[in-house]
């Protein structure tokens, strides 16, 4: 062995553990989750999450609505002061396709520009009756899905012309089985058994997800046969057994558990005396502890009539009992002075030690795994 040589390899003994203290010899970055596979990514998205503040963490569990067709004063401070999670559009933000894709435009860079994760733009176009977009081609109504394939292709369709204007949520598919035609829901629904109803269903979501856009099962447990209608009344279900009315929902999470769910607010007397929105023995006990769901639970519109129940209770409060009772998402599209109101009424239920702060973390995780989609 020649004299350079030997020098080589004692400077290569002598120095390598100063190589290997300092990082040079395999480079780690922080930040870089994917650089070691002992890393748990939900534990360093959860420590992301605790560093937001509370305002925002809240902000994350709302979807709110607003009044106009371009984004109005009122939703720019509740994107950029509390981070909103979502919104929901109605008609009255609808005029036409160009304005739809530069609505959706605005918002989402409104988010960007705030530091805010994507926002669920949602809708419910279910075709039928309930439609935002009337001027779109795929309007056929669930009542008229003849079959899986059927039920898949208009999902498909319908999705790709949404994801086209910037929609990324759908709240639709409708589970509820509602074999009166007399009922309240009736004409929005498969109308038909159990089975098709959730074979028809998991299509339909399949084709929305095909297209990009997230499907939203609707309405956990099951509106039922009632023939009022729960905007603008308390709802009952005396008619329908609720195990016929949750089969739909339990075989659709079976098959796709990550997508979301809507809760309906209806009382199921054998089950709970309040809306399932507002029942811990509906959301936590069936949903989160029998079924094993860990996907996002998101209230109807918590100003609905029915929400509050017989004790009339405030729609804050009734958010707060919906969290509390195992919701993540908290809509509320019509009355834009509530929506201040119901993020402070959540915030001081936090502040108070009513809801904890690591029960909140969980459902902002649960949202942001589901904008991980996006």
């Amino acid at each position: 062995m020649n004299t350079n040589l030997k020098i080589l390899l004692v400077l290569g003994i002598v120095l390598s553990p100063i190589f290997l203290f300092h990082g040079y010899v395999v480079p780690f970055q922080k930040d870089d989750i994917d650089a070691s596979p002992t890393i748990d990514k939900e534990k360093v998205l959860l420590e992301k999450i605790r560093n937001l503040s509370l305002e925002r963490r809240i902000g994350q569990l709302m979807i709110f609505g607003f009044a106009t067709k371009v984004p109005d004063e009122h939703i720019k401070q509740l994107i950029t002061r509390y981070g909103i999670g979502g919104v929901n559009l109605l008609r009255h933000n609808i005029e036409n396709a160009e304005q739809s894709r530069n609505l959706s435009a605005s918002l989402q860079k409104l988010a960007s520009e705030a530091g805010v994760p994507s926002l669920f733009i949602a809708v419910d176009q279910e075709g039928g009756t309930v439609v935002r977009f009337p001027f779109l081609s795929e309007l056929t109504a669930e009542k008229d899905i003849k079959n899986k394939q059927e039920a898949f292709r208009v999902a498909q369709k319908r999705g790709t012309e949404l994801k086209n204007l910037g929609i990324n949520m759908n709240f639709a598919p409708v589970l509820d089985y509602v074999p009166d035609k007399l009922a309240y829901l009736y004409d929005r629904t498969f109308a038909t058994t159990t089975n098709i109803t959730a074979d028809f269903g998991v299509a339909m979501a399949r084709g929305y997800q095909a297209a990009g856009v997230i499907p939203v099962f609707k309405h956990f447990p099951g509106y039922g046969a009632i023939r009022v209608d729960p905007h603008q009344k308390n709802a009952y279900e005396t008619v329908i057994s609720i195990s016929k009315s949750l089969e739909p929902f339990h075989f659709a999470l079976e098959r796709l558990p990550e997508v979301p769910l809507m809760t309906a607010h209806i009382v199921y007397g054998s089950i709970d005396d309040v809306p399932a929105t507002r029942s811990r023995t509906f959301l936590t006990g069936i949903l989160r502890n029998e079924w094993g769901y860990n996907g996002v639970i998101i209230t109807d519109d918590i100003e609905m009539a029915s929400t509050k129940g017989i004790n009339n209770i405030s729609t804050e409060e009734a958010a707060v009992q919906a969290i509390e009772a195992g919701a993540d998402m908290i809509i509320s599209t019509y009355t834009t002075k509530l929506h201040e109101p119901i993020i402070k009424a959540v915030e001081w239920a936090v502040i108070s030690g009513r809801i904890s702060e690591e029960r909140l973390n969980q459902s902002v995780l649960r949202v942001w795994r589901l904008k991980s989609n996006l």
